[in-house]
């Protein structure tokens, strides 16, 4: 169904828009553009609106069980299946940087899969829990702040609570 594809190539875009834009603004508020940096994050706010509600549309918001099983799922895909082509590119094209990119997100990945896991666990008798994120590789840590990232050493400084 064409309008279908064209459901996932906008939500695709404006993900990606999000993200971007998010990335512009906090470049912006570095340079002291305070007015710009306003303007980026209004902008990606308004594709999360729109990536929210294709996701939406496509019915990829059910239940937090659904979303839950959805999310390790694509975890494990990620982990398991397109980082490893990622690496392998990489070390083929002599990309050193990249490779240590793509092998850190997919540890990450790894260790972040046993959270979610744990949360199915854990559905329905909800207990506080506080979680970082490692800035560096995306690491997700519960409990309380960790004193080195375990997968890519960095320390507490890089650690954002949630």
């Amino acid at each position: 169904m064409e309008t279908e594809n064209n459901l996932i190539t906008g939500l695709t875009r404006d993900c990606r828009a999000y993200v971007e834009l998010l990335a512009y603004a906090e470049q912006a508020a570095g340079e002291g553009l305070s007015s710009l940096s306003r303007l980026f994050l209004a902008a990606s706010k308004a594709r999360k609106i729109y990536a929210e509600s294709y996701l939406s549309t496509l019915n990829g918001i059910t239940s937090s069980s659904d979303n839950l099983q959805r999310a390790i799922a694509h975890e494990i895909v990620e982990a398991d299946e397109l980082y490893p082509q990622f690496i392998e590119t990489a070390k083929k094209e002599g990309m050193p940087e990249v490779l240590r990119t793509f092998m850190l997100a997919r540890s990450a990945k790894r260790k972040n899969i046993h959270l979610f896991e744990a949360a199915v666990d854990e559905l329905g008798r909800e207990t506080p829990a506080d979680y970082y994120v490692c800035q560096v590789c995306g690491y997700l840590y519960k409990g309380h702040e960790p004193i080195d990232c375990p997968i890519c050493g960095k320390g507490p400084q890089t650690m954002e609570r949630v």
